[in-house]
C-alpha cells in the first residue's frame, strides 16, 4: 500500500488557545485560536495533515505521485483542532503565513521555520542551533550540521583510492531523514523529506540558513516527526516507512567473501580452512566471478559445474551461500533471461529498450517500479534459490552504468518508468530504483516460506523493510576504517539497523594491524562480512599471521556466544526501528560529551564498545557516561562520568557493560543471562529459539530480584558478587548456587519465574586482584618429565612451572591486577624450548586480560623439536 497524497494545505499548533507566527511582524498578526475539531488545513499553496502517530505531513506546491517510501497513510489525529490558519495537536504547532511554514514542538522547540515560500523546488529556512543526525550513508562524522549533502544514489568508486574518496558525497544510499537534537531532555524531532529525484540539503553551511533544493520538483512532501527522544523519532519514522526486516539467525554470524574466488574447489578449500582453524563462520559469498560472462542468475559451467552439489556440501558443513545478482542484464537474444525480460526493461521516450554498459557488456535494465517486472525478477531469484543459495546480494543497483558505454555512471534521466502505476521518468524515480529491486527480491524469498536475507548496496527511505546494507567500496586505509563506525551509526539513525562494512577494506593490501582493527570493529557490527576486490591478496583472517588469526578466533567466538543478544536486538529493531549499533547520544541524550562522539558506540542498551582505529596506537581514550560500568572481560569497575585511557594489544577490543545490564548469551546450546544489578530496575526482552522472554532485574535491600516471563531454563550469572551470599530462593524454594569468589560471580541454573538473589552488595575494591588460570594443551609426544612453563610480563619473563593435570594438559595460576593485559609465552623451562608455530616460525606473544575465566592455549610445536 502507498500513502495517498493530501490535496490540501495545513497548519499545526500545540494545544493552546491560539498561536502566532513569528514572521508575521506584530502581535496583531496573531493566528486565530484552534477552536474547532479538525486534522487538516490548507493555505497559501501549502497543505498539512496531522496523524495520530505523532506525525505531521506538510505538502508544498503541486500534487506529487504516491509515496514509494511511506507504506500506508496513518490515521488522522482525531484530537487535533484547527483555527483560521493553524492546526493544534498534543505534539506540535504548525502555522502557515504567506506560504511560509513555522512548526514548533509543544515546548517551543522550532521544527521548521521557513524564510520564504516554496518555489522552483526550493525551501529556505532559518538554521537551528542543534545537532542533526541521520541522512543515511554519509562520511564526515556523526553530526550533519554545517555541510551540504547530495541525495543521488551514486557508484562512488574512484580508481585513485580503490574505493570512495575521503569525504565523498554522495554515496550509494539516499535517505533524507534529519534527526534533530538540541541536548534538552525533550528536544528531539525528525524531518523526512520524501523526494526521490536529485536533491541537495544544505544544513547551515552558508549564511546560517538551511536550504533544500530539488530541481524539477513542482511539489515537496515532508513528514515532521515528534520526539521527545531520538528513539521516538526513529520509531515514528519506521512506523511510517516500514519496520526493518528481521534477519535469519545465520545472517548475524560471520561471513567471508571476495571478488575472485575462481572456482568451486577454491570456495570449498576456503570453507575447509575456516573449520580447520576453528574460526566460526556462517556464510560464504559469491561475487560476479561465479557467473557465466557476468550474466546474473547463472553459474560459469567450467568454474562452477555443479553449483547445487557445491552448495549442498557446504551446507552440510554449516555454511550458507549468498550470491550476487546485478540489475544489468546482458543483451543476448540467445539467453532466455534476456528474452523473457524484454517487456520489463527501462525504455526511452520512443518505446525502445534502453541499452547501457555494465559488467556483461551491453545491458538492459529492469524497470523494477513495474509490478510485472518485479514478478519476473522474483522468478529468476527462484532459480538460484533452487540451487541452494540462501541469500541475495544486490550490487551496482544505484543503478550503475559504465561511462565507457557512452553515457554517465547511471541510466539517463529521461528514461520512462512505470512508477508503480504512476508513470514517471528515472529523473524522478532514480533514488527509489533499488527500493523496488530489493522489494522484488525480498518478496520472492519470502514467498518460499523462508526468512529472507537481502543485502543491497543502494537504497532509499524504506529500504530497511527489505534489505540490509554495507558501506560499499571503503578503501583499505586507516581513514577508511575511521570513517566506518560513524557511517554505521548514521545509517542506524536513519532506520537501517542491519549494517556493516567490508572488513579489511575493499581495495585490499591491508596490513595485519589494519585488518585486525577492522575485524574487531566488524565483530561487533550488526552485519559482519570480510570482503575485498580482485587481483589482491585475500582477506581471510589467516592471511595476516598467527597473532591476527588468534584474535579473530577470540572476537568471533565471542560474537557467536552473544548471538542471543544480537538476535534480541534485531527483534527490537523489527518492532521499533532501534538500531543494534547506536551512538552514545541515543542512550545518554542529556550528556553534552556524547553529542558528536562517533568513535565509540553502544551495542544495544547494555554494551559500550570502543574499537581502536588509529594506526600504531598503544592506548585509546574511552569516555564512560554517568553511572557504573564494568570492564567486559574482567568485571573491573569504573564509575562515570569519566574518561579513561585503555591499553591496547592486537587482540584488544575495549568493551564495558552498563549497570543494570541483562545480557543474553549461549553456553553450549543453553541460554545464559549475565546480570549486572544497578541501583534502579531494568528490563530486556530476549529472543531465543524463536521465543520471546521478558527479563526484569531489580535491586533489593539484600541483593537482587529477577523475574522471567514466561519462565524457561536459563543459566543466571550475577556479576561482582564480592560479599557473602546468604542464599537463593527460586519460586519460593531454596536452591543450589555457585559463588566463585575469584571471578566474583554468583551462578545457578533455573527454570523459575521469580528468583531472589540474597547477597551482600558491598563493593570495597573496584579492581581487586584476580587469580588467572592458564590451561595449556601440548603437542602429542611432549615429554611429561619436564613441566610446561609460563613466561609472562607479570613475572618479568621468568619461567614459572605449571602442573600436569591430564595427559597432554598442564595448568597453573598467577595473581594479577584485574583487567591488566598479560603478555606471555609457553616453554618447557627455557627459551631454547619456547613454543613455535607449526612451520617452526616465531610464535607471537600470547596476550590476555587478567580475569577469572579459564582460557585454553594450544601449543603447535616446540623450538627444540624444530631443530633450532
Amino acid at each position: 500500500m502507498h500513502s495517498p497524497r493530501v490535496r490540501f494545505r495545513l497548519i499545526v499548533c500545540a494545544l493552546a488557545t491560539g498561536c502566532s507566527h513569528p514572521n508575521a511582524g506584530s502581535p496583531d498578526a496573531a493566528v486565530a485560536a484552534c477552536d474547532r475539531a479538525g486534522a487538516t488545513i490548507a493555505a497559501d499553496g501549502v497543505s498539512v495533515s496531522a496523524y495520530a502517530s505523532g506525525v505531521v505531513h506538510v505538502h508544498y506546491g503541486e500534487l506529487t505521485p504516491p509515496s514509494w517510501a511511506v507504506i500506508a497513510a496513518p490515521s488522522e489525529d482525531t484530537s487535533a483542532r484547527v483555527g483560521n490558519r493553524a492546526l493544534c495537536t498534543d505534539a506540535m504547532t504548525v502555522v502557515i503565513d504567506g506560504g511560509r511554514v513555522r512548526a514548533t514542538l509543544a515546548d517551543g522547540t522550532i521544527v521548521i521555520d521557513d524564510i520564504q515560500p516554496f518555489a522552483a523546488g526550493t525551501l529556505v529556512r532559518a538554521a537551528q542551533a542543534d545537532h542533526v543526525y541521520g541522512l543515511g550513508e554519509r562520511t564526515g562524522g556523526l553530526d550533519r550540521r554545517g555541510r551540504t549533502w547530495t541525495f543521488w544514489n551514486t557508484d562512488a568508486y574512484d580508481p585513485q583510492f580503490g574505493g570512495w574518496k575521503p569525504m565523498q558525497d554522495p554515496l550509494y544510499q539516499s535517505i533524507p531523514l534529519e534527526v534533530h537534537h538540541g541536548l534538552a531532555a525533550s528536544a528531539a524531532f525528525g524531518v523526512f523529506t520524501d523526494v526521490t529525484r536529485r536533491m541537495v540539503i544544505d544544513l547551515g553551511e552558508s549564511a546560517g540558513r538551511d536550504r533544500i533544493e530539488a530541481p524539477g520538483a513542482a511539489g515537496i512532501d515532508q513528514y515532521l516527526l515528534a520526539g521527545p527522544r531520538i528513539a521516538d523519532v526513529v520509531d515514528r519514522y519506521t512506523q511510517l516507512t516500514g519496520r526493518p526486516a528481521m534477519p535469519p539467525r545465520w545472517a548475524l554470524g560471520f561471513h567471508q567473501s571476495r571478488w575472485g574466488y575462481a572456482n568451486s574447489a577454491e570456495v570449498e578449500a576456503i570453507a575447509a580452512r575456516f573449520r580447520e582453524l576453528s574460526i566460526p563462520v556462517d556464510a560464504l559469498w559469491l561475487d560476479i566471478q561465479h557467473m557465466r560472462g557476468f550474466r546474473s542468475f547463472t553459474f560459469d559451467p567450467n568454474a562452477f559445474p555443479d553449483p547445487a552439489g557445491m552448495i549442498g556440501r557446504l551446507r552440510a558443513k554449516g555454511f550458507r551461500v549468498v550470491a550476487i545478482e546485478d540489475p544489468g542484464i546482458k543483451i543476448d537474444p540467445s539467453w532466455d533471461v534476456y528474452t523473457s525480460g524484454a517487456p520489463h526493461f527501462l525504455r526511452t521516450g520512443d518505446g525502445a529498450s534502453y541499452q547501457g554498459t555494465a559488467w556483461p557488456g551491453a545491458a538492459a535494465f529492469p524497470d523494477f517500479s513495474s509490478a510485472a517486472a518485479r514478478a519476473w525478477w522474483g522468478g529468476l531469484v527462484g532459480r538460484v534459490l533452487d540451487q541452494g543459495v540462501s541469500g541475495i546480494w544486490l550490487d551496482v543497483n544505484e543503478p550503475t552504468t559504465f561511462p565507457e558505454g557512452g553515457g554517465g555512471n547511471t541510466v539517463p534521466d529521461e528514461l520512462v518508468a512505470d512508477g508503480d502505476g504512476a508513470p514517471t521518468t528515472m529523473a524522478a524515480l532514480h533514488n527509489a530504483y533499488p527500493l523496488f529491486q530489493a522489494r522484488a527480491t525480498y518478496e520472492a524469498i519470502a514467498a518460499r516460506g523462508e526468512t529472507p536475507f537481502v543485502l543491497s548496496r543502494a537504497g532509499y527511505a524504506g529500504i530497511q523493510r527489505y534489505a540490509a546494507t554495507w558501506t560499499g567500496d571503503t578503501p583499505s586505509t586507516w581513514e577508511g576504517l575511521q570513517q566506518t563506525l560513524p557511517m554505521l551509526l548514521g545509517l542506524g539513525l536513519s532506520g537501517m539497523p542491519i549494517v556493516g562494512s567490508d572488513i579489511g577494506g575493499y581495495s585490499g593490501h591491508a596490513t595485519p594491524e589494519l585488518y585486525a582493527r577492522w575485524l574487531a570493529l566488524g565483530s561487533i557490527s550488526p552485519f559482519a562480512r570480510a570482503h575485498v576486490t580482485s587481483g589482491v591478496p585475500g582477506q581471510e583472517p589467516w592471511q595476516f599471521g598467527a597473532e591476527v588469526t588468534r584474535a579473530a578466533r577470540t572476537w568471533l567466538d565471542e560474537r557467536y556466544r552473544l548471538l542471543p543478544y544480537l538476535m534480541s536486538l534485531a527483534d527490537e529493531a523489527a518492532r521499533s526501528g532501534a538500531p543494534l549499533l547506536r551512538p552514545l547520544v541515543w542512550e545518554f541524550e542529556s550528556d553534552a560529551m556524547v553529542a558528536t562522539l562517533a568513535d565509540q558506540a553502544m551495542l544495544g542498551p547494555w554494551l559500550l564498545v570502543a574499537p581502536a582505529v588509529m594506526q600504531g596506537a598503544s592506548t585509546r581514550s574511552v569516555y564512560l557516561p554517568a553511572g557504573r560500568w564494568y570492564d567486559y572481560a574482567s568485571d573491573a569497575i569504573v564509575d562515570g562520568p569519566t574518561t579513561i585511557e585503555v591499553p591496547l594489544r592486537v587482540a584488544a577490543l575495549p568493551r564495558f557493560v552498563r549497570e543494570g545490564s541483562i545480557v543474553p548469551s549461549e553456553v553450549g546450546n543453553a541460554l545464559a543471562l549475565d546480570l549486572y544489578p544497578g541501583t534502579t530496575p531494568s528490563r530486556f526482552v530476549v529472543l531465543h529459539d524463536n521465543v520471546r522472554t521478558a527479563i526484569e532485574l531489580a535491586p533489593t535491600n539484600d541483593g537482587a530480584h529477577v523475574a522471567i516471563t514466561p519462565p524457561r531454563a536459563v543459566l543466571l550469572r550475577v556479576h561482582r558478587v564480592d560479599g557473602a551470599v546468604a542464599g537463593v530462593v527460586a519460586d519460593g524454594t531454596v536452591v543450589a548456587y555457585e559463588h566463585d569468589t575469584n571471578a566474583r560471580t554468583l551462578s545457578l541454573t533455573t527454570n523459575a519465574a521469580s528468583i531472589d538473589l540474597r547477597y551482600d552488595r558491598t563493593i570495597t575494591d573496584a579492581s581487586p586482584p584476580v587469580t588467572v588460570t592458564f590451561e595449556v594443551h601440548v603437542p602429542a609426544g611432549t615429554s611429561t618429565a619436564t613441566p610446561i612453563h609460563l613466561a609472562s610480563s607479570l613475572t618479568n619473563w621468568t619461567h614459572v612451572p605449571l602442573t600436569w593435570v591430564a595427559p597432554g594438559v598442564a595448568r597453573g595460576s598467577i595473581t594479577a591486577p584485574r583487567g591488566e593485559w598479560i603478555d606471555y609465552k609457553l616453554t618447557r623451562g627455557t627459551w631454547e624450548t619456547v613454543e613455535k608455530l607449526g612451520d617452526c616460525s616465531e610464535a607471537p606473544n600470547r596476550t590476555r586480560i587478567a580475569a577469572g575465566a579459564i582460557l585454553v592455549d594450544t601449543v603447535e610445536r616446540w623450538r627444540d623439536d624444530c631443530g633450532l
